[in-house]
């Protein structure tokens, strides 16, 4: 799993991960994308390249969320495709974090 780091002239955090979000791959990650996650108030997730999602993968994301939100931040998946949204949606973890599919409306629901 890759991860890259972009921060928005807004001081949003674009995160791009590329890979699984697997045992190994989240194991890659996790300390920088923890790291940023404590940090930043408002990340934006980048789905895109994400090809596989497992339940290792989700409780990183559901921890950062939650670590996030008790800051008053806030965490934005976007553009997950069809099978890694499918995964959000049957754990139920779209019920607790945003995800939309364009850059726009990621923002927005930053706010």
């Amino acid at each position: 799993m890759k991860m890259t780091i972009e921060t928005q002239p807004s001081g949003i955090a674009l995160i791009h991960l590329d890979g699984d979000l697997d045992a190994k791959g989240t194991g890659e990650i996790e300390v920088q994308f923890a790291a940023i996650t404590g940090e930043k108030s408002k990340v934006l997730i980048d789905m895109t390249r994400v090809g596989f999602l497992a339940s290792i993968g989700i409780r990183a994301l559901l921890s950062a969320s939650k670590v996030m939100n008790r800051r008053g931040g806030k965490l934005v998946i976007f553009q997950p495709n069809s099978s890694v949204e499918q995964v959000l949606r049957t754990c139920g973890a779209d019920a607790i974090l945003a995800v939309t599919h364009d850059m726009l409306t990621a923002q927005a629901a930053l706010t």
